[in-house]
């Protein structure tokens, strides 16, 4: 199966699967001392060596998702105003849909994205301000991608724009899947509302899901970059090592949740797993696994 590949991209890194999941807030900050979560991009990219790039799709989907990055949290943030609407000159753009408003303010907003329909734009956060009432994302406008043709409807198909990594929406393609031909598309998920959303990158059925309607305090996968030049994995997924205070700490609470089950089943053969866990907390020099 050939593998379809952005001419404008150079898979130069290698996504890093940090194996825990958070909400995006909290998922930045876990990565920042790490460079970041990874871009939208990248998180695109990725799938398409993943999946598309297999001979079994969907045996490879199935493992992808069994991961713990995907779906995974973008590090930009996509801004769009309400259906069929324009960003308005002097307003921000106010997100009602979470359990907080999210506001972009004007000042972070590209002039020329203003007054235009079918506009969205991608911010890369300078800084979050969270306060008792609301959380304001702050981005340099010089820095933002501004989005032509985004999609008005939630769930819409198209192919993927590789200046952006949004579909450009195009109703007679959405019963194609990725993994099914060679110009792969992707399906947005949006509120009808204006948006201020995190985005999160999935695979669902064959199509790369974007999903930028979601509650950004949901739980997903975090993970971050780092040069493909420090290995020779190219277009998977590393999981990030495990040391040795942490592994002495899963077994010291592997063995209180033995011990709990050891209670409620008493003639189950817990052994091995005493065993196990006997062995990572007598252990001096234990190897640092990479699972």
């Amino acid at each position: 199966m050939q593998k379809t590949v952005s001419p404008s991209f150079r898979n130069n890194q290698v996504l890093i699967s940090t194996g825990t999941k958070a909400g995006w807030l909290e998922a930045r900050e876990r990565t920042a001392i790490k460079g970041g979560l990874p871009s939208l991009r990248l998180l695109e990219f990725s799938l398409l060596n993943l999946v598309l790039g297999s001979d079994n799709w969907r045996e490879q989907e199935r493992r992808v998702l069994s991961k713990a990055l995907y779906p995974a949290w973008s590090s930009e943030v996509l801004v769009y105003p309400a259906r069929d609407r324009q960003l308005e000159k002097g307003a921000d753009v106010v997100d009602g849909s979470a359990d907080k408003p999210w506001v972009l303010p004007y000042s972070s907003i590209p002039q020329d994205a203003i007054g235009r329909k079918g506009i969205a734009i991608i911010v890369k956060p300078q800084h979050v301000e969270i306060t008792a009432h609301r959380v304001i994302v702050v981005a340099d406008p010089e820095t933002a991608t501004v989005v032509t043709s985004f999609p008005q409807r939630s769930g819409q198909y198209g192919d993927i724009d590789w200046s952006t990594g949004i579909p450009v929406p195009d109703s007679r393609k959405g019963h194609r899947k990725l993994a099914q031909q060679h110009d792969p598309i992707a399906q947005l998920l949006r509120v009808e509302g204006p948006g201020v959303k995190p985005m999160i990158v999935g695979v669902n059925d064959g199509t790369i899901q974007l999903d930028a309607r979601a509650w950004q305090a949901g739980e997903y996968g975090i993970g971050y970059a780092i040069p493909a030049s420090n290995t020779s994995l190219h277009g998977g997924i590393l999981t990030e090592k495990v040391t040795v205070e942490e592994l002495r700490e899963l077994a010291r609470r592997a063995e209180s949740s033995l011990i709990s089950i050891a209670k409620t089943a008493p003639d189950a053969d817990l052994r091995d797993l005493y065993e196990l866990i006997e062995t990572i907390k007598r252990g001096k020099e234990l190897p640092i696994p990479d699972f």
